[in-house]
């Protein structure tokens, strides 16, 4: 008698025009079995479009489909790969064109060369399809759907880009720093010494520059200041060999409190500008 229950897990819906692999159902193409696909004919994947969450792998957001256009890369927030198996694909996009996306692999996995549960940096605007090898390691495929990273490529290294940041230290009576750390275009600190051009200025975009600096000085605790242009007001600057640059402001005797900005005009001249001092005066 048959079996009315039974389900096979491939099976053709009715009607014939649909060939279904269910949950837990395999198609394989032996060796020597070739799966043609002619023109005009397409293979298409799962996507999702999931948001970027936490700062480390254990908050991460895990990935469930195989083609994501990842949002909310901040620099910090990140996605996880699923638990790999051999010949597994994943393609990650990163839809920030201003900053990284971080891609953490399963726990105890790891992705390239990195150690085990380290991140991926994946660049703004970029792509990689992460391809895995074994049930610990993942690569990231150089195909055309993948943008290599500079860490992939190296083509870019210690380019000044957008990710280099401008951090503020707390004010100390009358003088306040201001760190500057070159980063290239994945996010990753350049260790090298870089050539830096910054300006004072009165608002965030950068558009208009300062007329008054401080009233003592402008030092560099950290690197050289190589040039004054206009004193305290645009200097270039030669980092560390770590590409730091650290600016020391000293308000004594000032007016008031200095409350500009600081610019950093990168290579392909857009900006980055940091937050308000607030030096105050003696």
């Amino acid at each position: 008698m048959v079996d009315s229950t039974y389900q096979t897990k491939v099976y053709t819906k009715q009607g014939g025009d649909e060939l279904v692999v269910a949950n837990g159902g395999t198609a394989t193409v032996e060796s020597g079995g070739v799966l043609n696909v002619e023109e005009g004919g397409g293979l298409r994947r799962s996507g999702a479009v999931p948001a970027a969450a936490g700062s480390a792998q254990g908050d991460a957001t895990a990935l469930t489909a195989q083609r994501n256009a990842v949002t909310g890369a901040d620099g910090t927030k990140g996605v996880k790969l699923p638990t790999a198996v051999a010949g597994d694909t994943v393609l990650v996009i990163n839809t920030s064109s201003t900053a990284i996306l971080k891609v953490y692999p399963a726990t105890g996995a790891a992705i390239n060369g990195l150690s085990a549960n380290a991140a991926f940096s994946l660049g703004p605007g970029r792509s990689a399809q992460f391809e895995a090898t074994s049930a610990t390691q993942w690569y990231c495929a150089p195909l055309a759907v993948c943008t290599p990273t500079v860490n992939e490529t190296n083509e870019s290294a210690n380019v000044l880009s957008s990710a280099s940041t401008i951090t503020l230290g707390a004010p100390s009576g009358t003088t306040q720093t201001a760190t500057i750390q070159a980063k290239d275009s994945d996010g990753n600190n350049i260790a090298a010494v870089q050539r830096l051009e910054v300006y004072m200025c009165t608002d965030s975009a950068g558009a208009t520059p300062s007329g008054t600096g401080v009233n003592t000085s402008v030092t560099a605790t950290t690197g050289t200041v190589l040039k004054a242009h206009t004193a305290k007001l645009h200097l270039e600057v030669i980092t560390d060999a770590n590409g730091v640059a650290v600016l020391s402001f000293n308000n004594a005797s000032g007016g008031g409190s200095y409350t500009d900005r600081v610019a950093l005009v990168l290579p392909n001249g857009k900006l980055v500008v940091s937050n308000a001092l607030a030096v105050a005066n003696a």
